[in-house]
Formats: C-alpha cells, sequence, structure tokens
C-alpha cells in the first residue's frame, strides 16, 4: 500500500511539472503568415524561430502566396537548408539548428530501437526522412501534408521508398526545443492520432519527463507521464526496451537546466 501511494505521488509530481514546462513553452510556432518575399527585421522571428540580428539586417522570408495551399511539389523546391513541415497545406517552420543534448537524445534512443529490432521487418530512421501523409488516393506531389519526425519506426515496406515515407509509420518520437514544443503538443499529436500512428513518444530533455500516446479504436488516450527513468518499453513492440540511464550519461554536462531559461 506504501508503495503503491508513493508511486501515486510521484506521477501527480510528473503531471503538475509537465504543466508547468508546458505552460512556459508556449513560444513563436505557428502557421507561416508572411507576405511574398516580405524581408524579416532585427527582433522579428525568421523562419527557423530564430530573431533577426544586428540593426539594419534583413532575413529574407521564403515566398507564400496568400491564401495558397502547399503541396510536396511546392516543398521539394524550397531551398535545401531550409527546413519545413507542411500540414494540411499550411508551411510551418522548424527549429533552428539542434543542440548537441537534442541530437545525442535522438541518436541514443534511435540506436537502442534500431538494435532491438534488429532481423524484423521494422526500419528505425532519423531526421531528416520525408514523412508524407496523403489522402487514400493523392499522388505525392499533390500531398499536402509532410513531416519530419525525429525518430520514426515503420514496419510496412510498402510505405517506404527510396525519397519518403509515404503512409503512417508505426510509432514516432519527438524531442522537444523550445521552438518546436508547442507545435509537437498539439498541431502534430492531432496529425499523427488522424493518420493512425500507433504509438507517439514526446521526450521533454530539460526535465527528464516522456509523453506516451497510444493509439485505441482510432483515438489517442489521455497522455501517460513518466520520469526518464529506469527502462520503458513502447506498448506496440514491447521486446524493444528503452535503457534510459545509458542514454543520460551520453548527454553533455549541464544540459539538465532548469526551464526558466525558456522563459
Amino acid at each position: 500500500m506504501f508503495e503503491r501511494t508513493q508511486l501515486t505521488i510521484r506521477q501527480a509530481a510528473a503531471s503538475r511539472l509537465y504543466a508547468h514546462v508546458f505552460y512556459r513553452y508556449k513560444l513563436k510556432v505557428g502557421p507561416l503568415s508572411l507576405d511574398p518575399f516580405s524581408p524579416l527585421r532585427c527582433g522579428q522571428t525568421s523562419r527557423h524561430n530564430a530573431k533577426a540580428c544586428s540593426a539594419g539586417v534583413d532575413i529574407m522570408a521564403l515566398p507564400k502566396a496568400t491564401g495558397h495551399r502547399f503541396t510536396y511539389a511546392d516543398y521539394r523546391q524550397w531551398p535545401g537548408d531550409e527546413r519545413w513541415e507542411l500540414v494540411d497545406g499550411v508551411a510551418y517552420a522548424m527549429a533552428p539548428a539542434p543542440t548537441i543534448t537534442h541530437q545525442s537524445l535522438v541518436l541514443s534512443i534511435a540506436r537502442q530501437i534500431d538494435d532491438a529490432l534488429d532481423g524484423t521487418p521494422c526500419r528505425t530512421l532519423m531526421t531528416p526522412v520525408d514523412v508524407l501523409l496523403p489522402a487514400a488516393n493523392e499522388a505525392d506531389d499533390q500531398a499536402t501534408t509532410v513531416v519530419q519526425p525525429d525518430i520514426l519506426v515503420i514496419c510496412d515496406p510498402a510505405k517506404v521508398t527510396e525519397n519518403n515515407i509515404r503512409g503512417a509509420p508505426d510509432w514516432i518520437i519527438e524531442v522537444l526545443s523550445p521552438a518546436t514544443a508547442r507545435h509537437d503538443h498539439l498541431t502534430k499529436r492531432a496529425l499523427y492520432e488522424r493518420a493512425g500512428v500507433r504509438e507517439y513518444w514526446l521526450v521533454h530533455p530539460v526535465d527528464r519527463l516522456i509523453t506516451l500516446y497510444v493509439l485505441k479504436d482510432g483515438r489517442y488516450g489521455g497522455p501517460e507521464i513518466v520520469e526518464m527513468t529506469g527502462e520503458r518499453s513502447p506498448v506496440i513492440f514491447p521486446e524493444v526496451v528503452i535503457r534510459w540511464q545509458a542514454i543520460l550519461d551520453k548527454l553533455p554536462d549541464g544540459s539538465a537546466k532548469s526551464v526558466d531559461q525558456y522563459a
């Protein structure tokens, strides 16, 4: 009874901490709404969610035709050094170059998953990989939803092409950054549910929490929020065991900082 009570207290504390962090992470992420060829002045937010630098320096935004619904054909013509996602034809700027902590987490988690699934039909892939989530008979070039998850696992070889993934992966993991947390929690959660992604994890690198969603009867239930400790297996791949301490040991010193740095 005492152990169960302690567990309940820990879960409640994690939930309160998650709510606080998520509130602090409400930053400038959203649909691209710039006029065609409109430059960004210093202090404004660029397509990479970074502010323009010294006074007098302009940063050109990618052209956006007012009211235009972008497709994968448009997306593939954009500069290769700029990263975007499309959700129902709306272009969303992705984060600037990821931090060392972010990349270390992505690599370490993906390595453990890939090792565990070795010898199975499932593939483990890391960003940047284009994942198209088109309507049933929509040609690739006409697809209006294209995302680049941090980590994905896909087990249907028919969905894998040389250039992209067409259709919902089985499992997606996003490692949060301040610039994309709101987008990952809200827009992409709803998108992945609609597309039929069977399990969705959000890894919070600052406060060492994981938010987990599992698809049941076509819907995600309430999130399960757990600490990044011990071991954890996804519901859909019980043979995959994520050992968090081995991952945390590889993170740079000082990576677990207060959320106040993002206020």
